[in-house]
């Protein structure tokens, strides 16, 4: 039997999520509507928010850049394909299908893809 390094252990302990979704044809929203449902999934999933940046483009598109406490959470938005697309990176116990639940419900997609990435 192989032994494994400490780095190895270590390793096998510090697991991380990473929640990728795409949503398409959503329902239309300000920016800080999504912002106020965006605050109270991250909350909800036991995450902080330190600081945000967001990018309004011209053609009422928006990139936004979340720095959370335990990682981040990326979205991508082109209204003229009504498209979205987002990533939550963590390594905390949050739930990320309450993340999923509540953004669904805001947005009102008629089709949604995702997935969650075990990382280690």
């Amino acid at each position: 039997m192989e032994k494994k390094t400490q780095i190895q252990r270590n390793t096998e302990r510090f697991r991380c999520r990473h929640y990728l979704a795409s949503y398409k044809n959503y329902h239309e929203y300000s920016q800080k509507e999504f912002f106020t449902i965006l605050q109270e999934a991250i909350k909800i999933t036991d995450g902080t928010i330190l600081n945000y940046i967001f990018n309004e483009l011209q053609n009422g598109g928006m990139s936004a850049l979340i720095l959370l406490d335990n990682s981040h959470c990326c979205i991508h938005v082109y209204p003229e394909q009504k498209t979205m697309f987002m990533d939550l990176f963590t390594y905390s116990n949050c739930d990320l299908m309450k993340f999923h639940k509540i953004i669904i419900e805001f947005l009102k997609p008629t089709s949604v893809y995702s997935e969650i990435i075990f990382r280690h």
